[in-house]
């Protein structure tokens, strides 16, 4: 992969939200794009979820992601996560509310804005929990709709967010 990186925008979350919109950050310059997580935290024990944001800047909350995760913890056995039509991909990261001392992730979206061709992920991530260890998620994903994406959303599963930053990079 072309290791040539050209920033395209930093957000972060002002108050406390569920989710967390990055809009029109995808465009017809690159074919892959890279997106980093750099501060995450929130209010309760929560899986990170993400869905893709159409050109006409809706969510695509249609059941057409499928997903596979490989969920690994230093104190126990290795998880594997997936399902195929769900409404959004899911297992992005994890968060365990109080025990959680840091967190980092790491994502490549490969396509988005082309509207000829589905849009695949992948993303990888690493935490420390106090008291239990390191535990690291590596997984890929698809939204399995040729369509044209400007953009995604961060969910949660339970709670807010409390803290978020978002970088996004095009990849040259």
């Amino acid at each position: 992969m072309a290791t040539n990186l050209e920033f395209i925008t930093k957000q972060s979350i002002t108050t406390p939200a569920n989710n967390f919109q990055i809009t029109n950050c995808f465009s017809n310059k690159y074919d892959v794009y890279k997106i980093v997580i750099s501060k995450l935290d929130t209010a309760s024990t929560t899986v990170q979820r993400l869905r893709f944001i159409k050109s006409d800047d809706s969510v695509d909350t249609t059941s057409n992601y499928d997903y596979a995760v490989n969920y690994q913890r230093s104190w126990s056995t290795a998880i594997e996560q997936r399902a195929t039509n769900g409404t959004y991909i899911d297992y992005i990261s994890s968060l365990t509310n109080g025990t959680e001392v840091g967190i980092g992730l790491v994502m490549y979206c490969f396509n988005p804005f082309d509207s000829s061709s589905y849009t695949f992920l992948n993303f990888q991530n690493s935490s420390f929990m106090a008291g239990s260890g390191n535990r690291v998620t590596k997984g890929i994903g698809v939204l399995t709709v040729a369509q044209s994406i400007t953009g995604f959303q961060m969910l949660n599963s339970t709670g807010n967010y409390d803290t978020l930053e978002v970088s996004v990079y095009g990849v040259k």
